[in-house]
């Protein structure tokens, strides 16, 4: 159902603040175990305040093309999900 309606799902492990901690040098392995764990880190490093629910371009104020390639690096399906876009 997902490709007949032309959906992608990647999944973040434990929550999208885990995800998000992945496009940081230094970051790229750590692997919470818990949401409160990742959010408390992600604030950490976040060069504003970090929110849950920021939009786009929220988040184009802090994440540059470096940060999605480390990003890359670090999660093989995100990698493969920008690829699939068109985004190589």
């Amino acid at each position: 159902m997902l490709e007949r309606n032309r959906f992608n799902l990647i999944w973040q492990t434990p929550c999208h603040e885990a995800f998000l901690l992945h496009h940081f040098r230094g970051q790229e392995m750590r692997q919470p175990a818990t949401t409160r764990e990742a959010k408390e880190l992600l604030q950490r490093i976040w060069p504003s305040n970090y929110v849950k629910g920021m939009d786009a371009g929220d988040y184009g104020v802090v994440l540059t093309p470096e940060h999605v390639a480390i990003a890359r690096g670090a999660e093989p399906e995100f990698s493969d999900f920008l690829a699939k876009i068109g985004w190589d």
